[in-house]
């Protein structure tokens, strides 16, 4: 059975096509919807079109995907745009001249004003037929983009914040675990200093203490940092107070 609404090239675009070849493509511009002027017809019928019988609006194209030579095209109404009645559709390129024309089914566009407004996607599927293969792409002017592609990249920007947010906290915690780990060093060397002291209070009493003979030729040792000062001599250990 075929398709009761459906898109199909121009005059015009099928000329284009011809032209075309895999180093040369069909750039779109926008989607245009018009009512028809009430008067729905076959597409087939009108490829000498080079516009829309009554075009109503007109919007930039969002998206453009080509898989197996097939595309699909989307464009979205915004919720200002409305008051009318769609029995026909169509895509531009730069030329400002229709390359599809397709008819719709006649829904109504309401704006929010009506109290029944809202954005309204169409996506239009584009089947490549034999000798009409060429590569079909969006304007790269076009600065819109569709809600699911926006909501998209907004996820896959908060994963990658709450990515850098953990790794940041584990950072923090990895540093705080190195400052008490040096905190404890310090601790530990200032234990050991005190009982260094004591230990050479307990060796080295406060006096003089002579020795008959010379120790392995030592000539003189300055100990410091303790409080004390401590001269080393051949023959005498003397600490000074």
């Amino acid at each position: 059975m075929p398709a009761k609404y459906y898109v199909t090239l121009t005059n015009y675009g099928a000329e284009l096509v011809a032209a075309a070849h895999d180093l040369q493509s069909i750039t779109l511009t926008e989607m245009v919807i018009g009512d028809a002027n009430g008067i729905p017809y076959q597409p087939i019928d009108h490829t000498d079109l080079t516009q829309l019988v009554h075009q109503t609006a007109a919007v930039e194209i969002s998206e453009v995907k080509v898989a197996n030579k097939n595309a699909t095209v989307s464009a979205i109404i915004p919720a200002h745009v409305g008051g009318f009645n769609i029995h026909e559709i169509g895509l531009k390129d730069t030329s400002g001249k229709l390359v599809y024309i397709g008819n719709y089914h006649g829904a109504y566009k309401p704006v929010i004003a009506e109290g029944g407004g809202g954005e309204l996607e169409l996506v239009i599927d584009i089947k490549a037929t034999a000798g009409a293969q060429a590569l079909i792409e969006i304007d790269p002017l076009i600065l819109s983009a569709p809600k699911t592609w926006v909501l998209e990249k907004f996820n896959a920007l908060l994963e990658a914040i709450q990515i850098e947010r953990d790794q940041n906290s584990q950072t923090i915690s990895g540093m705080q675990q190195t400052i008490n780990s040096l905190n404890q060093e310090i601790q530990n060397l200032k234990n050991n200093q005190t009982s260094t002291k004591d230990l050479i209070n307990q060796i080295f009493p406060v006096g003089s203490i002579s020795l008959s003979t010379p120790l392995n030729g030592v000539n003189g040792i300055v100990w410091g940092g303790l409080g004390n000062t401590y001269d080393v001599n051949p023959y005498v250990y003397r600490r000074t107070v």
